[in-house]
């Protein structure tokens, strides 16, 4: 590409373009190739001004595509002819527009930072508060756009002399790092007790603190998004007495480790596990526990299952920590059940002073709160599948295009990735030959608020062009989570300055967070519609692409006004998805309860289909057994969730009457899974419906739990199969259940070896973190037509 007589540009950038050292690496850039302009952040993104030669300005623009620096991610380059002269290349101040760039996530330490703490002549050594351009906190601590220092929670620590010079330094890393300070000027950390009577300070908070871990007590420890409970991870009284306060009987819980080699202590780590582990966004990864693991302290981590969560530490006040216990430590979010992640102490002494023992502390303040993410890797589809998307991820914006036809199964994006493809990426250069019309939505009236699901929720905006999606919020039946989704909205409101005209929502009619928008500008979807809109959006597939979506999942308000949750849809041009396939419905006896008491759902199959199961029923009395068949006579709420199967699947073969956290009951089965045994039961379908009675009998008459745990699995997987076979159409796989591995991983096998192309979701989760894209791309379906 050639720039004939062209030696003037106005270029802009989109993205992920600011607080990620753009400015400076675009100052050195242009000095390096002789170019005069200037570069400055506005409400867009980042706005260049180059003058020099055809060819260093083709030089500048391939650099800029090619190499841009680690944390950023450019959606949109937009070059324009400019007749503005400059005499030397500056930074110039941030300037007010419209305010379109993104808000940036929390990053990890990188290795330069993470260098100079371990270094003893560095004057940041063991600074608990290190950061540049390349890592540390963003989202946690920014109050509004741009993202300049007043703007955050940075704003009351004045900078020494010494930060300041590096803070206006083009050619430091540290250039316009907003959270930039060192032990002189930043902030200072405290041991505390829950009465607020400050132990320890400074370094000597680390000490102390490692010193309590030792004997064993509970430590709330803050961290970039929030509170995590910590105790010895090698102290198994410690992790049943942080179980008991907790009421945690059973979920698992993530360890933090100070490296990689501490962590392959406890698994046996994958190849494309390490490498998720060591990434900048440091999330915790799922992987198979080691055997060399004693059995009791094994059991107190992850009882009842083969994976546990490890993540490396994050930031430095955590290395810090590090330096002076050197074991794995427990850190589990600090809340109460179904609500957000704690963010100040006066919250936690009031929630959690009979949990915690006592508090590590520091004085920055957490603006926004964000979890940890949580993702797993297949190895031999070689791709990442998260759980969870917050520290690292979320929020994030993506530009929103028109969708063209990609190849199937492709991998998934690395972390620089985002939603979507890079198909749905807008890079424009210009040449002597074309003019490039700037990218314009064929509906830039709307702006549209995604509400999202109950369980789970995030919310997505569109916004002139662009779709925005919030961190985790979590579960809004929760007083505390519904007032974070208001407090977090409000921000992207203000933020934004937003005034929404299309609200689009689950077709539940019961759900809080949608009474509060109910009007006439409110749309509906059914929510296992969204999880298939959500991965056809993220696989850049037009809404009416002719495929099979399969919508596996736990719970979900139906247009029937059944609970559906095991649903195969096809595509109906003129009606969007049409339901294909479901499995059988049945009762659950007691609604919601029999989420949770789940020999209900076990009761009602096996009484739906008449079958016999002595060692079943003989684990109730004459009078337990009454009352189940009163429950199931005046059961009105049908269901054909398969996550409901699957619970129900678990009580028979597991013996399991309850579960006390979410997805307990399919990940115990999947702990049974043995890959080496040929098991599989045959689903028989009649129509438009999936029949488990044939499943059912197999399962009861195996005496081996792990026979029929891998059967039923690989009977779901064969079930795909062989309806993508007969109707020979691409697949989409959304749901939770496909956060099974072992299920996940079978029928992908099983697709593959048929020649059928597959869809599965990327950068979000397969569960209903997904459900307010899918709603978005819904709702949108006039620039998809």
């Amino acid at each position: 590409m050639r720039f004939i007589h062209l030696n003037c540009l106005k270029i802009t950038l989109k993205g992920l373009v600011q607080g990620v050292g753009m400015r400076p690496f675009i100052y050195n850039l242009a000095l390096s190739l002789g170019l005069k302009g200037q570069v400055y952040n506005d409400g867009i993104g980042v706005q260049i001004s180059i003058c020099g030669s055809a060819a260093d300005c083709e030089s500048f623009l391939s650099r800029l595509k090619k190499n841009p620096p680690p944390l950023a991610r450019i959606d949109e380059i937009i070059c324009e002819n400019s007749s503005e002269i400059f005499d030397d290349f500056r930074i110039i101040s941030s300037q007010q527009a419209q305010k379109i760039a993104p808000i940036l996530s929390d990053f990890a330490i990188c290795a330069d930072c993470e260098a100079e703490f371990r270094d003893p002549k560095n004057r940041r050594y063991h600074h608990a508060f290190i950061n540049c351009t390349h890592c540390g906190p963003r989202f946690s601590i920014i109050s509004s756009l741009p993202y300049d220092r007043k703007n955050t929670s940075m704003a009351e620590f004045k900078m020494c002399a010494s930060c300041e010079r590096e803070y206006n330094d083009p050619l430091n890393r540290r250039f316009h790092a907003q959270p930039t300070c060192c032990p002189n000027c930043g902030p200072k950390a405290f041991l505390k007790d829950l009465k607020g009577q400050i132990l320890a300070s400074n370094e000597s908070a680390f000490s102390t603190c490692a010193e309590l871990l030792e004997q064993g007590k509970i430590i709330a420890i803050k961290g970039l998004g929030g509170f995590h409970l910590c105790c010895d991870g090698s102290n198994a009284k410690a992790i049943n007495e942080l179980r008991k306060r907790k009421n945690r009987p059973a979920k698992p819980l993530a360890i933090m480790c100070e490296n990689e080699q501490m962590a392959s202590a406890l698994t046996d780590f994958t190849k494309g596990e390490k490498k998720l582990l060591n990434s900048k966004l440091r999330p915790i990864v799922l992987a198979k526990k080691s055997q060399v693991l004693k059995p009791k302290l094994s059991q107190a981590i992850a009882p009842n299952i083969d994976k546990i969560g490890v993540f490396l530490a994050p930031t430095s006040f955590n290395l810090l920590l590090f330096h002076y216990f050197k074991k794995p430590i427990i850190a589990t979010s600090a809340n109460l059940s179904g609500e957000p992640i704690i963010t100040s102490f006066n919250e936690l002494c009031a929630k959690l002073n009979s949990v915690a023992d006592f508090v590590l502390d520091h004085n920055r303040q957490i603006l926004n709160p964000s979890d940890d993410s949580v993702v797993f890797y297949s190895e031999s589809l070689e791709l990442a599948q998260y759980i969870r998307t917050s520290r690292g991820l979320r929020p994030s914006i993506v530009p929103f295009g028109i969708p063209n036809n990609i190849s199937p199964n492709s991998k998934i994006p690395s972390e620089n990735s985002r939603i979507p493809s890079d198909n749905l990426l807008n890079s424009r250069i210009p040449n002597e030959n074309s003019r490039i019309p700037k990218y314009t939505p064929r509906t830039p009236h709307k702006t549209i608020l995604a509400l999202g699901s109950e369980l789970k929720n995030t919310f997505g905006i569109y916004y002139k062009g662009n779709i925005f999606l919030s961190p985790y919020i979590g579960d809004l039946k929760k007083i505390a989570t519904k007032d974070r989704f208001d407090a977090l909205l409000a921000t992207f409101k203000r933020t934004y300055e937003l005034e929404f005209t299309e609200i689009i929502a689950d077709l539940h009619p019961h759900f809080s967070h949608t009474k509060d928008f109910e009007g006439s500008s409110l749309k509906r979807l059914a929510h296992h519609k969204a999880h298939i809109y959500s991965v056809m959006c993220e696989n850049n597939l037009p809404l009416n692409a002719d495929i099979l979506g399969f919508a596996f999942d736990g719970t979900g308000y139906g247009e029937d006004s059944k609970i559906w949750g095991g649903e195969v849809f096809g595509v109906c041009e003129s009606k969007g998805l049409k339901r294909l396939y479901h499995f059988d419905n049945f009762a659950m006896i007691g609604s919601q309860n029999a989420i949770k008491n789940i020999y209900f759902l076990a009761f009602a199959l096996l009484r739906k289909y008449e079958l016999s199961a002595p060692s079943f029923f003989g684990r109730f009395d004459e009078n337990q057994l009454k009352r189940l068949e009163i429950g199931l006579k005046a059961a009105s709420v049908q269901t054909s969730s398969l996550g409901r199967i699957f619970d129900a699947v678990a009580s028979i073969v597991l013996g399991l009457d309850s579960v006390s956290y979410d997805a307990q009951a399919p990940m115990e089965l999947e702990a049974l899974y043995d890959s080496s045994l040929d098991i599989c039961y045959e689903f028989s379908v009649s129509g438009q419906i999936i029949s488990l009675e044939a499943v059912l009998k197999s399962i009861l008459a195996e005496n081996l739990p792990s026979v029929a745990a891998t059967g039923f699995i690989n009977g779901i997987a064969a079930l795909i199969a062989k309806i993508a076979k007969k109707h020979e159409k691409s697949v989409v796989l959304g749901g939770g259940c496909f956060a099974n591995k072992a299920l996940l991983e079978q029928t992908i096998t099983l697709l593959k070896a048929q020649n059928t192309p597959y869809y599965l979701p990327k950068n979000l989760p397969a569960g209903d973190e997904s459900i307010a894209l899918g709603q978005l791309y819904y709702a949108l379906k006039d620039e998809n037509e």
